[in-house]
This record gives structure tokens, C-alpha cells and sequence, in this order.
């Protein structure tokens, strides 16, 4: 994951997209794939991630995963979002 994202105020353009929840998906990766291949294709370049994540989150008490959402964020940004 790049150290810093750039920040939105040096975006030139409208910011196009919507909520994102692939924690339902994880156990498809090819769905995930798909997902990355339309938003890039439909030009969208932001999304809120994870919102009702807390569950793939926090799976058990006291103990966090954040590893899918590092994946994911990684992902989205290689695909311009």
C-alpha cells in the first residue's frame, strides 16, 4: 500500500462512485476481480469501503483482520479508484 494517497483537494475532476462492501465476496476472489474490471470501465475513481465490515473486521472479540481490507484498498488504487 503506497505510504500516503493523494490528497482529495489536488483531485481536478467530480469524484464518481459509491459504497463498496467486498467482504461478502472474499470467499470469490473472481468476483472481486469483476468488480475492479467494471468500476475501472465505468470511471469510477472513489468509493466508501467496508461500511457494514465490522463483522470481517473483528471476527471473533479482540481480534482484528485487516488483511482483505489492505488487499482491497491495494487493489483499488492500482485500478485508479
Amino acid at each position: 500500500m503506497p505510504e500516503r494517497y493523494p490528497p482529495l483537494t489536488r483531485v481536478p475532476h467530480m469524484l464518481h462512485g459509491g459504497d463498496y462492501n467486498p467482504d461478502q465476496w472474499l470467499h470469490e476472489p473472481e468476483v472481486l476481480a469483476e468488480d475492479l474490471r467494471l468500476m475501472q470501465a465505468a470511471g469510477v475513481n472513489a468509493v466508501s469501503l467496508g461500511i457494514f465490515a465490522w463483522a470481517a473486521l473483528e471476527p471473533e472479540e479482540g481480534r482484528y483482520t485487516f488483511d482483505w481490507l489492505d488487499r482491497t484498498m491495494d487493489d483499488l488504487y492500482a485500478h485508479g479508484v
